[in-house]
């Protein structure tokens, strides 16, 4: 029972070790997706004034220019282009203030999301997801459900 037990506590460990390292089958290339702070970011319409000096992007933030020096980070894109409630956010989290930070390579994706989750200007910073449909369904009346192709399901 005890070697059982230690077998399954190594599996685990091992499964939780390896999580979300970035594997261009699951993960957009040189994209990782950040939401700054509202201090980061005081404005409500989440505009972030950067430029982009030698290649790399600055936006007078000192620790995330610093890091975007360290990894290449070479833009900034809004994630969502227009944002209806403005006010309403997660825990800090203001959907307006979430952005895509694209890389100059994937060499260092992990390290960069990692050094990212630490800075004091970011609520988080995670790999983007590629979406992909897991399985095609069974039923053999689908093709006269017409709310699917009205809600693009």
């Amino acid at each position: 029972m005890k070697k059982l037990s230690v077998m399954l506590m190594l599996i685990l460990l091992i499964g939780l070790l390896s999580a979300q390292k970035f594997d261009p089958d699951f993960f957009q290339s040189k994209t990782i997706l950040c939401c700054f702070t509202k201090t980061a970011i005081p404005n409500i319409d989440g505009n972030i004034d950067f430029q982009i000096v030698d290649g790399v992007v600055q936006t007078g933030l000192e620790s995330f220019d610093k890091l975007a020096k360290e990894y290449r980070i070479v833009d900034l894109k809004p994630f969502y282009s227009d944002v209806r409630y403005k006010e309403w956010n997660n825990n800090g989290a203001y959907l307006q203030n979430t952005y895509r930070i694209m890389l100059d390579s994937d060499a260092q994706i992990d390290a960069a999301t990692e050094a990212l989750n630490k800075d004091p200007n970011l609520i988080y910073a995670e790999l983007e997801a590629i979406l992909r449909s897991k399985f095609v369904p069974n039923d053999p009346m689908l093709g006269q459900q017409y709310v699917h192709a009205r809600i693009n399901s």
